[in-house]
């Protein structure tokens, strides 16, 4: 039976449970949005550490509280359905393993376990997730 054809015990169980793709991505993205969240913590009680000056650590914890919160919708849409949320969750991974990748390649940068590599592997995790047919297909259906 085909995607789009729907027979009688389609339409008793098309309750359209979300994929466990869907799961899997939300909680990428909360994890994101807690990493955030740490590093503000961070920013706020030690900002020696994330080598800012002064002036400089109330602006970083007004950018960092920006980020979680738009982290925070992400995950809220992409929970909800919202195929626009799913795109510009995966087109931000993408754009954060590229820069990973030229910040290594192109200038050198060590990566760090802490930081890079953590990033770099909850950005590909993401993207497996989100890129999954049985996400786009449940994003997109319109019986949902």
């Amino acid at each position: 039976m085909s995607v789009l054809q729907a027979g009688p015990a389609d339409e008793l169980t098309h309750n359209q449970r979300r994929p466990v793709q869907v799961w899997v991505g939300v909680a990428i993205v909360v994890l994101r949005a807690l990493a955030v969240g740490s590093a503000m913590l961070l920013t706020v009680v030690a900002p020696e550490e994330m080598e800012l000056a002064a002036e400089d650590t109330h602006f970083a914890i007004i950018v960092l509280s920006i980020v979680a919160v738009i982290q925070v919708l992400f995950a809220i849409g992409l929970f909800c359905g919202s195929n626009l949320a799913r795109m510009l969750v995966m087109g931000i991974a993408t754009i954060s393993i590229i820069t990973a990748a030229w910040a290594y390649f192109g200038d050198g940068q060590q990566i760090r376990t802490s930081t890079t590599l953590v990033a770099v592997t909850l950005d590909v995790f993401i993207l497996l997730a989100l890129s999954s047919d049985a996400v786009r297909r449940w994003i997109l259906d319109p019986r949902r």
